[in-house]
Protein backbone atom coordinates (compact mmCIF):
# COMPACT_ATOMS: atom_id res chain seq x y z
CA UNK A 1 0.00 0.00 0.00
CA UNK A 2 2.77 1.93 0.67
CA UNK A 3 4.85 1.43 -2.41
CA UNK A 4 1.49 1.88 -4.81
CA UNK A 5 0.56 5.44 -2.81
CA UNK A 6 4.25 6.80 -3.55
CA UNK A 7 3.62 5.48 -6.96
CA UNK A 8 0.54 6.99 -7.62
CA UNK A 9 1.38 10.28 -6.11
CA UNK A 10 4.42 10.62 -8.26
CA UNK A 11 2.41 10.00 -11.12
CA UNK A 12 0.09 12.82 -10.74
CA UNK A 13 3.25 15.22 -10.54
CA UNK A 14 4.74 13.51 -13.70
CA UNK A 15 1.86 13.58 -16.15
CA UNK A 16 1.47 15.29 -19.10
CA UNK A 17 -1.02 17.74 -19.81
CA UNK A 18 -3.77 17.60 -22.16
CA UNK A 19 -2.17 19.70 -24.46
CA UNK A 20 0.20 17.19 -24.79
CA UNK A 21 -1.21 13.60 -24.84
CA UNK A 22 -5.02 14.48 -25.08
CA UNK A 23 -7.65 12.40 -23.49
CA UNK A 24 -5.51 10.46 -21.92
CA UNK A 25 -4.37 13.04 -19.23
CA UNK A 26 -7.87 12.66 -17.56
CA UNK A 27 -7.55 9.30 -17.86
CA UNK A 28 -4.50 8.41 -16.38
CA UNK A 29 -5.27 11.19 -13.37
CA UNK A 30 -8.31 9.07 -12.63
CA UNK A 31 -6.06 5.96 -12.40
CA UNK A 32 -3.93 7.55 -10.09
CA UNK A 33 -6.28 9.10 -7.93
CA UNK A 34 -8.22 5.66 -8.26
CA UNK A 35 -5.05 3.92 -7.02
CA UNK A 36 -4.55 6.22 -4.26
CA UNK A 37 -7.96 5.40 -2.52
CA UNK A 38 -7.59 1.74 -2.96
CA UNK A 39 -4.18 2.30 -1.02
CA UNK A 40 -5.47 4.86 1.37
CA UNK A 41 -8.51 1.86 1.93
CA UNK A 42 -6.01 -0.98 2.89
CA UNK A 43 -3.67 0.85 4.85
CA UNK A 44 -6.10 2.61 7.09
CA UNK A 45 -7.47 -0.65 8.49
CA UNK A 46 -4.54 -2.24 8.79
CA UNK A 47 -3.13 0.41 10.68
CA UNK A 48 -6.07 0.18 12.88
CA UNK A 49 -5.37 -2.73 13.35
CA UNK A 50 -1.66 -3.37 14.39
CA UNK A 51 -2.21 -0.03 16.51
CA UNK A 52 -4.95 -2.17 18.60
CA UNK A 53 -3.14 -5.09 18.49
CA UNK A 54 -0.03 -4.04 19.68
CA UNK A 55 -1.51 -1.70 22.69
CA UNK A 56 -2.05 -2.88 26.19
CA UNK A 57 -5.88 -2.23 27.10
CA UNK A 58 -5.55 0.61 29.06
CA UNK A 59 -3.93 2.37 26.54
CA UNK A 60 -5.56 1.43 22.96
CA UNK A 61 -7.59 4.16 22.63
CA UNK A 62 -5.11 7.01 23.21
CA UNK A 63 -2.41 5.10 20.91
CA UNK A 64 -5.16 4.89 18.35
CA UNK A 65 -6.13 8.32 18.08
CA UNK A 66 -2.35 8.65 17.00
CA UNK A 67 -3.38 6.85 13.41
CA UNK A 68 -6.32 10.45 13.43
CA UNK A 69 -3.54 12.29 15.29
CA UNK A 70 -0.94 11.53 12.18
CA UNK A 71 -3.88 12.06 9.53
CA UNK A 72 -4.37 15.56 10.86
CA UNK A 73 -0.45 15.94 10.75
CA UNK A 74 -0.21 15.44 7.12
CA UNK A 75 -3.19 17.47 6.52
CA UNK A 76 -1.75 20.50 8.25
CA UNK A 77 1.56 20.47 6.77
CA UNK A 78 -0.16 19.84 2.69
CA UNK A 79 -2.47 23.01 3.68
CA UNK A 80 0.88 24.69 4.59
CA UNK A 81 2.63 23.65 1.41
CA UNK A 82 0.18 24.07 -0.59
CA UNK A 83 0.12 27.92 1.03
CA UNK A 84 3.47 28.42 0.85
CA UNK A 85 3.53 27.72 -3.12
CA UNK A 86 0.64 29.91 -3.92
CA UNK A 87 2.62 33.13 -1.64
CA UNK A 88 5.95 32.46 -2.63
CA UNK A 89 5.04 31.67 -6.88
CA UNK A 90 3.24 33.68 -9.02
CA UNK A 91 0.33 32.27 -10.49
CA UNK A 92 1.62 31.42 -13.75
CA UNK A 93 4.45 29.56 -12.22
CA UNK A 94 1.88 27.47 -10.26
CA UNK A 95 -0.37 26.81 -12.98
CA UNK A 96 2.57 25.66 -14.94
CA UNK A 97 4.96 23.70 -12.47
CA UNK A 98 4.40 24.73 -9.06
CA UNK A 99 1.12 22.49 -8.71
CA UNK A 100 3.31 19.36 -9.07
CA UNK A 101 5.96 20.06 -6.61
CA UNK A 102 3.45 18.54 -3.74
CA UNK A 103 3.16 14.97 -5.78
CA UNK A 104 6.49 15.00 -6.42
CA UNK A 105 7.36 14.88 -2.79
CA UNK A 106 5.45 11.41 -2.82
CA UNK A 107 8.40 9.45 -3.76
CA UNK A 108 10.94 10.31 -0.71
CA UNK A 109 7.81 10.22 1.67
CA UNK A 110 7.03 7.17 0.20
CA UNK A 111 11.17 5.57 0.72
CA UNK A 112 10.50 6.72 4.43
CA UNK A 113 7.24 5.10 5.00
CA UNK A 114 8.66 1.52 3.46
CA UNK A 115 11.64 1.93 5.18
CA UNK A 116 9.46 2.21 8.58
CA UNK A 117 7.44 -0.46 7.85
CA UNK A 118 9.92 -2.70 6.71
CA UNK A 119 11.11 -2.92 10.40
CA UNK A 120 7.85 -3.61 11.68
CA UNK A 121 7.31 -7.37 13.36
CA UNK A 122 3.58 -8.57 13.22
CA UNK A 123 1.42 -7.38 16.34
CA UNK A 124 2.05 -9.72 19.46
CA UNK A 125 -1.61 -10.96 19.40
CA UNK A 126 -1.39 -11.90 15.88
CA UNK A 127 1.72 -14.02 16.66
CA UNK A 128 0.45 -15.66 19.24
CA UNK A 129 -2.90 -16.51 18.07
CA UNK A 130 -2.14 -17.75 14.37
CA UNK A 131 0.96 -19.61 13.12
CA UNK A 132 3.10 -19.14 10.33
CA UNK A 133 0.82 -21.90 8.29
CA UNK A 134 -2.12 -20.74 9.94
CA UNK A 135 -3.68 -19.32 7.51
CA UNK A 136 -7.43 -18.01 7.60
CA UNK A 137 -9.59 -19.48 5.66
CA UNK A 138 -12.96 -18.55 6.28
CA UNK A 139 -14.99 -16.82 3.18
CA UNK A 140 -16.34 -13.29 3.50
CA UNK A 141 -19.91 -14.78 3.27
CA UNK A 142 -19.18 -17.01 6.14
CA UNK A 143 -17.43 -13.98 8.10
CA UNK A 144 -21.04 -11.96 7.51
CA UNK A 145 -23.54 -14.38 8.20
CA UNK A 146 -21.55 -15.62 11.65
CA UNK A 147 -20.99 -11.49 12.75
CA UNK A 148 -23.56 -10.13 10.63
CA UNK A 149 -24.59 -7.86 14.06
CA UNK A 150 -20.94 -6.93 14.46
CA UNK A 151 -20.43 -5.89 11.03
CA UNK A 152 -23.60 -3.75 10.93
CA UNK A 153 -22.79 -1.63 14.34
CA UNK A 154 -19.24 -1.23 12.82
CA UNK A 155 -20.54 0.03 9.36
CA UNK A 156 -22.59 2.80 11.27
CA UNK A 157 -20.02 3.86 13.91
CA UNK A 158 -17.75 4.68 10.18
CA UNK A 159 -20.60 6.50 8.82
CA UNK A 160 -21.74 8.45 11.84
CA UNK A 161 -17.21 9.13 12.08
CA UNK A 162 -16.61 9.76 8.05
CA UNK A 163 -19.95 11.97 7.66
CA UNK A 164 -18.69 14.24 10.22
CA UNK A 165 -14.88 14.26 9.31
CA UNK A 166 -15.85 14.76 5.04
CA UNK A 167 -18.71 17.43 6.50
CA UNK A 168 -15.52 19.22 8.25
CA UNK A 169 -12.51 18.56 6.99
CA UNK A 170 -13.49 18.29 2.78
CA UNK A 171 -16.92 20.15 2.21
CA UNK A 172 -16.33 23.08 4.53
CA UNK A 173 -13.61 25.34 2.69
CA UNK A 174 -16.13 25.23 -0.34
CA UNK A 175 -19.42 25.78 1.65
CA UNK A 176 -17.37 28.56 3.64
CA UNK A 177 -16.33 30.07 -0.05
CA UNK A 178 -19.36 29.56 -2.16
CA UNK A 179 -22.12 30.04 0.53
CA UNK A 180 -20.91 32.20 3.10
CA UNK A 181 -18.90 34.42 1.41
CA UNK A 182 -15.49 33.93 3.15
CA UNK A 183 -12.57 34.19 0.83
CA UNK A 184 -11.01 30.74 0.05
CA UNK A 185 -7.97 32.00 1.74
CA UNK A 186 -9.03 32.74 4.85
CA UNK A 187 -11.38 29.67 4.93
CA UNK A 188 -8.16 27.21 4.13
CA UNK A 189 -6.10 28.92 6.94
CA UNK A 190 -9.46 29.02 9.55
CA UNK A 191 -10.02 25.27 8.61
CA UNK A 192 -6.11 24.50 9.31
CA UNK A 193 -5.62 26.57 12.40
CA UNK A 194 -8.61 24.17 13.43
CA UNK A 195 -7.00 20.88 12.43
CA UNK A 196 -4.18 22.06 14.88
CA UNK A 197 -6.68 22.69 17.69
CA UNK A 198 -8.31 18.74 16.97
CA UNK A 199 -4.86 17.10 17.72
CA UNK A 200 -4.43 17.58 21.23
CA UNK A 201 -8.45 17.64 21.88
CA UNK A 202 -8.22 13.54 19.76
CA UNK A 203 -5.33 12.77 22.18
CA UNK A 204 -7.49 13.54 25.26
CA UNK A 205 -10.16 12.05 24.26
CA UNK A 206 -8.59 9.32 23.15
CA UNK A 207 -7.01 8.81 26.52
CA UNK A 208 -10.69 9.36 28.41
CA UNK A 209 -12.26 6.55 26.19
CA UNK A 210 -9.31 4.75 28.14
CA UNK A 211 -10.11 6.10 31.50
CA UNK A 212 -13.84 5.90 31.34
CA UNK A 213 -14.99 3.95 28.21
CA UNK A 214 -15.18 4.29 24.87
CA UNK A 215 -18.47 4.03 24.44
CA UNK A 216 -19.41 6.29 26.72
CA UNK A 217 -16.96 8.87 25.26
CA UNK A 218 -18.41 8.24 21.83
CA UNK A 219 -22.11 8.72 22.94
CA UNK A 220 -20.98 12.01 24.11
CA UNK A 221 -19.74 13.18 20.89
CA UNK A 222 -23.28 11.46 19.34
CA UNK A 223 -25.32 13.44 21.09
CA UNK A 224 -23.15 16.54 20.61
CA UNK A 225 -24.18 16.05 17.07
CA UNK A 226 -27.44 15.50 17.19
CA UNK A 227 -28.22 18.48 19.60
CA UNK A 228 -25.54 21.43 17.98
CA UNK A 229 -25.07 20.49 14.15
CA UNK A 230 -27.36 22.72 13.64
CA UNK A 231 -27.02 25.43 15.94
CA UNK A 232 -22.75 25.13 14.53
CA UNK A 233 -24.14 25.99 10.74
CA UNK A 234 -26.53 28.39 12.44
CA UNK A 235 -23.68 30.29 13.73
CA UNK A 236 -21.61 30.09 10.55
CA UNK A 237 -24.01 31.49 8.96
CA UNK A 238 -24.53 35.15 11.01
CA UNK A 239 -21.41 35.64 8.94
CA UNK A 240 -19.06 37.08 11.37
CA UNK A 241 -15.61 35.98 11.61
CA UNK A 242 -15.86 35.17 15.16
CA UNK A 243 -19.63 33.29 15.03
CA UNK A 244 -18.24 31.05 11.82
CA UNK A 245 -14.87 30.25 14.15
CA UNK A 246 -17.36 29.40 16.79
CA UNK A 247 -19.53 27.18 14.60
CA UNK A 248 -16.44 25.39 13.16
CA UNK A 249 -14.62 24.50 16.46
CA UNK A 250 -17.89 23.00 18.21
CA UNK A 251 -17.78 20.55 14.90
CA UNK A 252 -14.09 20.33 15.18
CA UNK A 253 -14.45 19.34 18.81
CA UNK A 254 -17.26 16.83 18.29
CA UNK A 255 -15.14 15.13 15.44
CA UNK A 256 -12.27 15.01 17.53
CA UNK A 257 -13.99 12.80 20.29
CA UNK A 258 -14.96 10.09 17.50
CA UNK A 259 -11.17 10.16 16.74
CA UNK A 260 -9.78 9.64 19.39
CA UNK A 261 -12.11 6.57 20.42
CA UNK A 262 -12.96 4.76 16.56
CA UNK A 263 -9.24 4.00 15.55
CA UNK A 264 -8.62 2.12 19.03
CA UNK A 265 -12.33 0.71 19.27
CA UNK A 266 -13.50 -0.68 15.75
CA UNK A 267 -10.44 -3.51 15.71
CA UNK A 268 -11.72 -4.88 19.00
CA UNK A 269 -14.98 -6.05 17.05
CA UNK A 270 -13.50 -8.52 15.45
CA UNK A 271 -11.63 -11.81 16.10
CA UNK A 272 -8.21 -11.82 15.08
CA UNK A 273 -8.04 -14.22 12.43
CA UNK A 274 -11.21 -12.09 10.50
CA UNK A 275 -10.01 -8.93 11.84
CA UNK A 276 -8.38 -7.10 9.07
CA UNK A 277 -10.94 -8.48 6.45
CA UNK A 278 -13.66 -7.79 7.77
CA UNK A 279 -12.76 -4.00 9.22
CA UNK A 280 -11.39 -3.30 6.03
CA UNK A 281 -14.21 -4.43 3.87
CA UNK A 282 -16.77 -2.57 6.42
CA UNK A 283 -14.87 0.52 6.96
CA UNK A 284 -14.03 1.37 3.02
CA UNK A 285 -17.72 0.21 1.88
CA UNK A 286 -19.12 2.49 4.85
CA UNK A 287 -16.93 5.15 3.62
CA UNK A 288 -17.50 5.35 -0.02
CA UNK A 289 -21.20 5.02 0.48
CA UNK A 290 -21.13 7.57 3.24
CA UNK A 291 -18.11 9.59 3.73
CA UNK A 292 -16.97 10.16 0.01
CA UNK A 293 -21.02 11.10 -0.68
CA UNK A 294 -21.34 13.86 2.18
CA UNK A 295 -20.55 16.62 0.28
CA UNK A 296 -22.13 16.01 -2.76
CA UNK A 297 -24.83 15.72 -0.48
CA UNK A 298 -24.34 18.68 1.28
CA UNK A 299 -24.64 20.81 -2.12
CA UNK A 300 -27.46 19.05 -3.52
CA UNK A 301 -29.66 19.75 -0.02
CA UNK A 302 -28.37 23.39 -0.22
CA UNK A 303 -29.77 23.69 -3.69
CA UNK A 304 -33.02 21.75 -3.41
CA UNK A 305 -33.75 22.82 0.20
CA UNK A 306 -32.51 26.77 -0.71
CA UNK A 307 -31.63 26.69 3.08
CA UNK A 308 -28.07 26.94 4.00
CA UNK A 309 -28.46 25.56 7.25
CA UNK A 310 -29.27 22.37 5.26
CA UNK A 311 -25.73 20.29 5.96
CA UNK A 312 -26.16 21.23 9.72
CA UNK A 313 -29.66 19.37 9.60
CA UNK A 314 -27.78 16.31 7.67
CA UNK A 315 -25.67 16.12 10.41
CA UNK A 316 -28.24 15.71 13.13
CA UNK A 317 -30.06 13.47 11.56
CA UNK A 318 -27.60 10.88 10.33
CA UNK A 319 -26.08 10.96 13.99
Amino acid sequence: TIILMAFSTLLIGLLPTYDQIGIWAPILLLIARIIQGFSTGGEYAGAMVYIAESSPDNKRNMLGSGLEIGTLIGYILASLLASTLFITLSDQQMASWGWRIPFLLGLPLGLIGLYLRKSLEESPIFENELSDDEAPNESFLSIFKNHKKDILVCFVAVAFFNITSYMLLSYMPSYLDEIIGLSSTVGTLLITILMIIMVPLTLIFGKLSDKIGNKTVFLIGLGGLSLLSALAFYLINLNALVFISLGVLILGVLLSIYEGTMPGSLPTMFYTDIRYRTLSVTFNVSVSIFGGTTPLVSTWLVHQTGNNLAPGYYLTAVN
